[in-house]
């Protein structure tokens, strides 16, 4: 009787060793899946970062190589409206026809335009 008692505890211990076990690798596959996806998710937010920071990098070198440009057509810019200024202050070339003096008009700013 003794005995059948021992082997039935034996048997629910083991069973009970077994189920924790499982429970356990369940448990620690889980936590160690976790990890990796944590370790990806930083990797791939510092490589996101190191492209931003190349990004804006380039950015300012562009802006740099432009400003020359830009300062340039701005005072291009600023000559043309200087010269349709004083093209538009002109008196009518025949005060009788406003075509004529448009035609007029239009082709002194065709000579002040770069060809």
């Amino acid at each position: 009787m003794l005995q059948t008692v021992i082997r039935w505890l034996l048997a629910i211990s083991l069973l009970a060793n077994l189920v924790l076990g499982v429970l356990f690798f369940r448990q620690h596959d889980g936590a160690v899946e976790a990890k990796t996806e944590e370790r990806q998710a930083v990797a791939s937010a510092q490589a996101c970062s190191q492209g931003v920071d190349q990004l804006q990098q380039q950015a300012q070198q562009r802006q740099a190589a432009a400003a020359p440009k830009i300062a340039a057509a701005a005072s291009a810019a600023r000559a043309a409206d200087r010269l349709a200024d004083e093209i538009m202050r002109m008196p009518p070339a025949d005060p009788g026809d406003a075509c004529r003096s448009a035609v007029e008009r239009v082709n002194s700013w065709w000579k002040g335009k770069p060809k």
